[in-house]
């Protein structure tokens, strides 16, 4: 099914830190009671406490506005210590983008999905977030007349990590309408899974690279270890730890995309 997709980056006011991780504690708590269509709702705080990204996937506009019944009361007292800016992509309807500028700020809006794994409905359950699990969100710029090449690759790469890579929770490919702008969302499961991709998926990306610009965020907690192993010309930012979800760490992707 597809699903809509949204990343949320929160700028704190000074002096409100310690009161925003108290509100974003009870968001997360309040939605926990009933996640049914929510795939994700994962908070990542940086170090020093002035910034805050959340990764929110839902099966829907009905999904999006069932979450937004269980944590609305928990969600004001957020507004009021933060500026949002919101990233939209997937299967979202243009009222839902307009009534979300109105309420909480800059809204945009990437592009429809081409290709992904996390395409099952999402069932009620109790959200227990995977500590180990690392999420990577990128924007590439294709160069103008290779808009046809890098479709190309990202297909590829696509088909590849979808028969190699069950610890690759998420994957997920989005295309601008003019096909020059691209947001991928990746889930693993842990530090070996991102190892293993990278092993795969290495050869592919460098052709694409050559084909883009590119700005890439890792979020959650990534060893010492596995940061060196990143070309410092890729343009790989490490953002802050997960400080809480409800995507659980489960056996494989069959889970998601069944």
């Amino acid at each position: 099914m597809e699903k809509i997709f949204g990343i949320v980056h929160m700028d704190i006011a000074p002096g409100a830190e310690q009161t925003f991780r108290d509100c974003a504690q009870a968001c997360v708590e309040a939605a926990r009671k009933d996640l049914t269509g929510t795939t994700a709702y994962e908070w990542f705080l940086s170090e020093d406490g002035r910034s805050c990204t959340v990764l929110e996937i839902y099966d829907g506009p009905g999904a999006l506005a069932h979450h937004g019944q269980m944590v609305g009361h928990t969600l004001a007292p957020v507004m009021d210590i933060a500026k949002f800016n919101i990233l939209f992509a997937g299967d979202v309807p243009a009222a839902l983008i307009e009534r979300m500028g109105q309420r909480l700020g800059k809204v945009d809006y990437l592009g429809e999905r081409f290709q992904g794994r996390l395409t099952a409905s999402t069932p009620a359950r109790a959200g227990a977030g995977g500590e180990d699990m690392i999420f990577a969100v990128a924007r590439f710029s294709v160069m103008p007349g290779k808009e046809a090449v890098f479709r190309a690759l990202a297909e590829e790469c696509f088909t590849v990590v979808d028969g190699n890579e069950p610890d690759t929770l998420g994957y997920e490919w989005f295309l601008s309408s003019s096909g020059t702008e691209c947001l991928t969302v990746d889930v693993y499961r842990n530090e070996q899974a991102l190892a293993e991709h990278m092993k795969n998926a290495g050869a592919i990306m460098a052709k694409i690279l050559q084909v883009v610009r590119s700005d890439v965020k890792i979020y959650g907690h990534v060893s010492a270890e596995m940061r060196k192993r990143f070309q410092s010309g890729l343009g790989v930012q490490f953002m802050a730890p997960q400080i809480q979800g409800v995507m659980c760490s489960r056996r494989s992707t069959e889970e998601f995309a069944s």
